[in-house]
């Protein structure tokens, strides 16, 4: 997908993280590291996984569901769907997490992109 636009919401998030109750130890001084992998371990790992480097379809019908081509990581209160870690509204791919599942979820980021999208 060319002109993808990956959104990381540091300030956004940090503002989340830091007004929560993280449970993950010194969550301060990796916060940006792990917020990069929610993009590159999470996303992109996952998408590599599910082949979409090779498959044509799974590339054109993820490309029509995020019409802004964004990817914005998103810290919330509740996940909308427990478990499912991203969600699409408004054009806009979320990879949400919470404040208590912060960094843990890392694997599981994108596993339900084909079943989102």
């Amino acid at each position: 997908m060319p002109d993808v636009v990956i959104d990381p919401s540091f300030e956004e998030n940090y503002a989340a993280m830091k007004g929560g109750k993280p449970t993950s130890v010194n969550w301060m001084e990796k916060f940006a590291n792990v917020t990069l992998e929610y993009f590159n371990g999470g996303i992109k790992a996952q998408l590599d996984r599910q082949g979409f480097k090779d498959d044509d379809l799974l590339q054109e019908g993820l490309a029509k569901v995020p019409t802004s081509k964004t990817f914005k990581l998103w810290i919330v209160e509740t996940m909308k769907n427990p478990g499912i870690h991203e969600t699409f509204e408004d054009g806009v791919c979320y990879i949400q997490t919470t404040v208590e599942n912060w960094e843990y979820n890392l694997p599981f980021v994108g596993e339900g992109l084909v079943d989102s999208s």
